[in-house]
């Protein structure tokens, strides 16, 4: 009898320890939430007058400081390419930098906390952010380790970990978020995940030799999960290597019992002109779940219509449809450079595409079809933009200009705008100052505004 009344009074005592957890947390957030920082610190100071070892006190201590201190810091500013770049039409808000005073503020008193009590590993991730948003790599590297060994990998931890790499790169420091990203690796050598979001990473970076790399690495790992093989094979195949997109997901079909590698086998056949392409195609209909396959399942249908016929104006239906992504269409492309080999058009549309996932030797090589190709106004203007932008990119700066010169007269504000202001960087660069300001400031007065207004206004700082 007495042994039972032990048990109650202690679950009696753990659920009000439970709830005043709860009870701490929440109004302390309620408060900060509604920027009532002062009044938070008395509530807190209050808690921990009554108890000094309240860690949920402690730690919401922190977080004031920490939020005071994010809500009275501007963001940054810095230009990254992908600002710059034609195809964006907007400038990304940014992020805010961290003070290091602020970071040793918060830390003394989690660490504290951890002191108290070391195995509140939602403590150790909070360190963590904080690292990473003052881009304390070396500090972060450190507590990653920590965090690592005290936390149980639930198969998420080093994807969730990989967040404060992004942190890295968000803040305009993409060397510094490659290097913690790889230092990740280090921690989960099992983890193809890991590996495919480095290729991912160096991929949207225009680093396609590294992508390349990392990719290889991935597939190299002992059990490869089904999102790095889909995004590996998207990367080969938006690249144009198809084969290797093709290998990858029949490994990927054959382990998953899935329906992937006959359906992007046939576009392989369709890119050959093969009417082969049909009945392997018309399978993949009548076998696939058409839920699971969205995608595949729209395209499918369309190109089923084309067994006998494929015309031009079909071709620039599927590359124009928003509905079909982007790396299945480089196998359209290739029918068209085999069908329609006396058109440039297609060389044109695919040399874009590359360029804008920043595969710029192979766009500038595409592109360069532009200048034997008989063009209406409008779209040697677009070309135009296009291919002096991928000049840019790719270092040949000095031919950019050339095509930027008669762009700078264009009716359109977008056009003349960028031409104007690309012009006037490799202009800063070359050290001619004033012919550099002489244009951005005819940009950032302009009256019709476009992103590159604020840019050129940004760079006359």
């Amino acid at each position: 009898m007495k042994k039972s009344f032990a048990f109650a009074i202690l679950l009696i005592t753990v659920h009000q320890s439970l709830f005043a957890q709860k009870e701490i947390i929440s109004n302390a957030t309620d408060l900060i939430a509604a920027k009532k920082y002062v009044a938070a610190n008395h509530y807190l100071d209050s808690v921990l007058k009554k108890n000094a070892n309240s860690v949920d006190a402690l730690m919401m201590k922190g977080n004031v400081v920490l939020n005071y201190a994010l809500d009275t810091t501007k963001p940054m500013q810095f230009i990254t390419a992908d600002d710059a770049s034609v195809f964006n039409t907007a400038v990304s808000e940014k992020p805010k930098l961290l003070s290091k005073k602020t970071v040793y503020q918060v830390e003394k008193i989690w660490k504290k906390c951890l002191t108290i009590d070391s195995s509140r590993a939602d403590i150790r991730k909070g360190l963590c952010t904080i690292y990473s948003m003052a881009l304390m790599k070396d500090s972060l590297k450190n507590e990653i380790a920590r965090l690592t060994k005290s936390e149980t990998d639930d198969g998420g931890q080093a994807f969730r970990i990989c967040e404060y790499a992004r942190k890295f790169k968000e803040r305009n420091q993409f060397d510094d978020a490659m290097e913690l990203y790889q230092f990740i690796a280090q921690q989960f050598p099992d983890d193809a995940g890991v590996r495919c979001d480095i290729a991912s990473e160096y991929f949207y970076a225009g680093q396609t030799n590294n992508a390349l790399l990392w990719l290889d690495s991935c597939y190299r790992s002992k059990a490869v999960d089904e999102t790095s093989f889909l995004n590996g094979a998207f990367t080969y195949s938006l690249l144009g290597f198809f084969d290797d997109a093709q290998t990858v997901l029949s490994n990927y079909s054959r382990i998953y019992i899935k329906n992937m590698a006959g359906f992007y086998y046939s576009l392989m056949l369709f890119s050959d002109s093969s009417k082969r392409y049909y009945d392997i195609l018309n399978d993949f209909c009548q076998t696939a779940d058409s839920n699971a396959y969205t995608d595949e399942f729209y395209l499918a249908k369309k190109l089923l219509a084309y067994r006998d016929t494929f015309s031009f104006n079909d071709y620039k239906a599927l590359v124009d449809d928003d509905k079909i992504p982007d790396y299945y269409k480089g196998l359209l492309h290739q029918r068209a450079f085999r069908q329609f080999k006396n058109n440039c058009e297609p060389f044109l549309i695919y040399g874009v595409m590359q360029s804008s996932i920043k595969n710029y030797p192979a766009a500038v090589q595409f592109l360069r079809e532009g200048e034997n190709c008989k063009m209406k106004a409008e779209q040697a203007e677009e070309w135009m933009l296009h291919y002096a932008y991928t000049l840019y990119m790719f270092g040949e700066k000095e031919k950019a200009v050339v095509y930027y010169k008669p762009l700078m007269k264009s009716d359109k504000p977008f056009t003349q705008q960028a031409a104007k202001y690309f012009t006037a960087v490799i202009l800063m660069e070359q050290k001619k100052s004033e012919e550099s300001k002489k244009l951005l400031s005819e940009v950032a007065l302009s009256k019709q505004a476009t992103k590159y207004v604020e840019l050129a206004k940004q760079k006359l700082k």
